[in-house]
């Protein structure tokens, strides 16, 4: 392309947009990120311009929702993964604006997504299947006006969620928080405060103990290739991606594995691709035998409380700085057992437990309402769209008689009510 050679040849700075810099749901584009045309342009990227959209073509990221409008680009282009299909909008057949959301609704979703082809974790929706897709709105005006009424409605529904997602966010930060105090002897639990030392700066209680996790801890840690045992039902297998982001559950798989049983404290040792796992942590508290594979670890505390260990370890900030020195995705085993915990006493270490038992299922219980709530709206939202880009709904008299209004009051509503049988 001559606008590429000139750049090319001036060196020039472009955007550059791996798949991180898509967003999910109605999509978006991190435009920060700036390479040289000359760096770029002989890789396998794809080259897109102003006014292109983007849309991931590979799964979970299309499922997602992962897509952009491009604009404000560095010199108007840009070089995207190659994972992303470029679609370059004819303004005088379609409105770019009512393209993008027509590639947010359900019904080119569930297209795409029945389209794909590949194995595993490849599947990719084709070309073929996008261009296929027939947009059931064809004149532009009408096109502009549906655009237009779904800016609005959706920076709406978008604030709402944005306002629910930061209450989540000051909860995990309380939630952290109390157990950050409680585990490292800042918070008296029992109303009986001990005498205190000072040990890098912190207050501790004078009776509590520091020791290694290797002392505290028997450890072991899944191999890739044990015999797996699960043929009737009695163990539970569990990798790192099977352990849930607040420690409550381990799901089921069906993997090689290790075995671990009740009060074993399971840890993500090795992380996952998406790189949102590493050193989260799961109690054995069932009878149900457990097993591990090569990226989790299991814990057996050799006296005391396991609850506690399980919240003395939820301290991520402390566990990511025992990683093997050179790659961040990974807990070494002799830098990681030599993490210093803070012991107390048995009876005090089931007080501490209890203690945030209480509190934190009551901030999680709260946690997982707004985030409930948070879906419903998503859903209402991708419902919206889908309505008006198919010519469903007359978006000149939606707003007008407070549709949007009664709907989200309804979700409201709903949560109240599920909230009040809990």
């Amino acid at each position: 392309r001559p606008e590429i050679a000139q750049l090319i040849a001036r060196d020039a700075d472009v955007t550059f947009a791996p798949m991180d810099a898509l967003a999910d749901g109605l999509g978006g584009l991190d435009t920060s990120l700036v390479r040289s045309a000359s760096e770029v342009s002989s890789g396998s990227y794809n080259y897109f311009a102003d006014g292109d959209i983007l849309l991931a073509k590979v799964t979970p990221c299309f499922e997602n929702g992962k897509k952009a409008l491009a604009k404000g680009l560095a010199n108007g282009v840009g070089f995207a993964t190659s994972e992303v299909h470029v679609i370059r909008p004819d303004n005088r057949r379609i409105n770019s604006r009512y393209l993008l959301y027509v590639l947010s609704s359900e019904d080119f979703r569930a297209d795409g997504m029945q389209s794909m082809t590949g194995a595993g974790g490849l599947r990719r929706v084709s070309e073929a299947a996008v261009l296929d897709y027939r947009p059931k709105v064809t004149d532009r005006d009408t096109q502009k006006a549906i655009a237009d009424f779904l800016d609005r409605e959706t920076a709406r529904i978008d604030q709402l969620m944005e306002k629910k997602q930061r209450l989540v966010d000051v909860l995990i930060a309380k939630r952290s928080s109390e157990i950050l105090l409680s585990v490292t002897g800042g918070l008296d639990t029992n109303a009986k405060r001990k005498p205190s030392k000072i040990n890098d700066g912190e207050l501790i209680p004078d009776h509590w103990e520091e020791r290694r996790l290797s002392t505290v801890c028997l450890f072991f840690q899944g191999k890739a290739h044990e015999p797996y045992f699960d043929e009737d039902g009695t163990y539970f297998a569990v990798t790192a991606r099977f352990i849930s982001t607040d420690g409550r559950q381990a799901k089921r798989c069906t993997k090689n594995l290790s075995p671990a049983s009740k009060g074993d404290i399971l840890m993500v040792m090795s992380d996952l691709p998406n790189g949102r796992a590493l050193a989260r942590s799961f109690l054995v508290d069932e009878d149900n035998v457990y097993a591990v594979n090569q990226r989790v670890c299991a814990l057996t505390p050799r006296y005391g409380d396991p609850r506690f260990y399980l919240y003395q370890l939820d301290r991520n900030d402390q566990l990511l700085r025992y990683n093997d020195g050179f790659n961040q995705t990974h807990l070494k085993n002799r830098y990681f057992l030599q993490m210093t915990l803070r012991v107390p006493p048995k009876q005090e270490q089931v007080q501490i437990a209890d203690y945030l038992d209480e509190k934190v299922n009551r901030v999680d219980a709260l946690k997982d309402k707004t985030n409930l709530s948070i879906d419903r709206l998503r859903e209402f939202r991708s419902a919206l769209i889908t309505a008006a880009v198919t010519g469903q709904i007359d978006v000149t008299t939606w707003g007008k008689k407070g549709q949007t209004d009664r709907c989200l009051d309804q979700i409201e509503e709903e949560m109240s009510l599920r909230e009040a049988r809990a």
